[in-house]
């Protein structure tokens, strides 16, 4: 099975009023969910944990991740992509620097 996560990174608030933020997907291969919101959850403290410098001023940035699993028989590569992109804005209204995934949403 993959994981599709698709992270958005909001920066320090020096850069916030720029609207400065990243986007990055990765296709990472695990066993189940449970194994994929693991890894997207040690993304997120690992960088949540430290301190960054930019121009010589310390910057901290958190990750909001959007996640979906697929074991790929026959889901559309755009059709995962939207899925997780659609969860990273979830997890970014509900406050950043979380993981949202098909458990994370209300049935």
């Amino acid at each position: 099975m993959f994981a599709l996560a698709a992270a958005a990174s909001s920066v320090a608030q020096w850069v916030q009023p720029l609207g400065a933020a990243a986007a990055v997907g990765a296709l990472v291969p695990v066993a189940d969910e449970t194994q994929a919101r693991a890894v997207a959850e040690r993304l997120r403290a690992a960088v949540a944990n430290e301190t960054y410098l930019a121009e010589g001023h310390p910057v901290s940035i958190t990750v909001s991740v959007g996640m979906t699993v697929t074991d790929l028989s026959g889901e559309r590569f755009d059709d995962l992509l939207r899925i997780a992109d659609h969860r990273v804005y979830r997890a970014k209204s509900n406050g950043r620097n979380q993981v949202v995934d098909s458990e994370s949403l209300p049935a």
